[in-house]
């Protein structure tokens, strides 16, 4: 069988004029978000994303080389919404305070920021912050950290206020109240946080776009999408709920054996369940059926009852199961693509060892393997780029896109809705 990202990137060259055009026609209509980063799976047979994150904490994983593409995107992201009046940028942070890889996500940031001509401070809630500024070591370097302070209806540090706002904190815990009803730009919006987000809206914006990329291309929309179901009232720890979702498990395991049986693959069906509204690669398993849902052990049901922050996990998505075909240095690996504006900007490898194909790679024991993006689109791989073929990016970039707008449809649903605000620090 020939990998579909071979086919896919044949017709994405064939029909780029078509494609344009429904992109520009579609962004018309749908903005993407400021910043995004698309987790993906190949199968082989199919492309899909299977999380699309708004507050990507991957910055330093990008190839330095696409450091250039990603400030010249940022530049031009804000100059669209802004026009060129905006000299300073306050980076909103999680409140973490010992969390070093995302330290350095936020230097890796901050530099973007600042190689597109902006003055940048990173702006911290956390309470531990003794003083105004704070610095810490990130792999030699030094990130410095400003102390968040609300004045009226402006956020910024003791001595700044920006001008723009870029959050950079997913909000599972809510919004907090320094960042209601502010007069300064804040992207990307407060409504995209987890505390309001659902992977079930989301897919289901990504199906319907997909479809229509997919009659674009002349190709079987089948291979673009993913199957998935919901189920509320889920109480993993009492089991309460468990039944509906274990019969979704059944459902989604169904549907998929059916059609790969119809197109002559061998993989066997699988399920994956997630909290809806969750990040972290956290409250995922693996099911063959919906019989091991309700077979979880103690251990196991308390994983599944918490997401992010100790969030009580009451609704579930149950998505078709992907197993990668992607691997590196004999580990299992997935994709994960980066976008400012709606554009790709860079990528890199998730890689486990500890995980097999058909498992969530997001979790204990990954690393990461650059994927140099503008070395691929100027023909000319680099680094541990040229193990990754043209037609893969090609087909990756697509997909993430389409994913990104998909996060605008969702966006123009929650934009009506009051925020759900919290006192402490997010």
């Amino acid at each position: 069988m020939e990998l579909f990202s071979h086919t896919l990137a044949g017709r994405i060259a064939a029909r780029k004029d078509a494609l344009a055009a429904w992109f520009e026609s579609t962004r018309e209509r749908v903005r993407p978000p400021f910043t995004a980063s698309v987790d993906l799976r190949d199968s082989g047979w199919k492309i899909v994303p299977v999380d699309t994150n708004v507050f990507p904490g991957g910055f330093n994983n990008l190839c330095s080389g696409d450091l250039d593409l990603a400030s010249g995107q940022f530049k031009a992201a804000v100059s669209r919404m802004l026009g060129e009046g905006v000299s300073t940028i306050g980076i909103v942070a999680e409140s973490h305070t010992s969390n070093l890889p995302y330290f350095a996500n936020l230097l890796s940031l901050q530099k973007i920021l600042q190689s597109a001509g902006f003055k940048v401070e990173v702006l911290s809630f956390a309470e531990e912050l003794a003083r105004e500024r704070t610095e810490v070591p990130v792999s030699g370097e030094k990130l410095e950290l400003h102390r968040a302070h609300r004045s009226n209806s402006h956020l910024g540090s003791a001595d700044v206020t920006p001008d723009l706002l870029v959050l950079n904190n997913d909000l599972s815990a809510g919004v907090p109240e320094q960042l209601a009803q502010l007069d300064q730009p804040l992207v990307p919006a407060a409504n995209l946080g987890w505390w309001r987000r659902r992977k079930s809206t989301h897919f289901a914006a990504y199906n319907q776009l997909a479809t229509e990329v997919a009659d674009v291309l002349g190709i079987d929309p089948w291979q673009l999408t993913t199957a998935f179901e919901t189920a509320s009232g889920v109480d993993f720890a009492t089991g309460e709920g468990l039944d509906a979702a274990a019969q979704g498990v059944d459902r989604i395991c169904a549907a998929s054996a059916a059609e790969h049986e119809s197109r002559g693959i061998s993989d066997k069906p699988y399920a994956v369940v997630k909290s809806d509204a969750g990040t972290y690669g956290m409250a995922v398993m693996v099911a063959d059926s919906g019989e091991e849902l309700l077979q979880l052990n103690r251990k196991e049901r308390n994983r599944m009852s918490v997401s992010k922050g100790g969030r009580p996990v009451s609704e579930v998505i149950i998505q078709e199961g992907i197993p990668t075909v992607d691997e590196r240095e004999g580990k299992a690996s997935e994709p994960v693509f980066y976008l400012v504006g709606g554009e790709v900007i860079g990528g890199f490898f998730r890689l486990n060892a500890k995980k097999g194909p058909r498992e969530n790679l997001n979790s204990r024991g990954m690393e990461f393997k650059q994927i140099c993006y503008h070395s691929h689109m100027e023909g000319n791989p680099e680094g541990d780029a040229w193990r990754l073929s043209h037609e893969r990016v090609i087909s990756y970039a697509l997909v993430s896109q389409i994913a990104a707008l998909a996060v605008g449809v969702e966006r123009a649903e929650y934009e009506s809705e009051p925020a759900e605000l919290v006192a402490a620090p997010a």
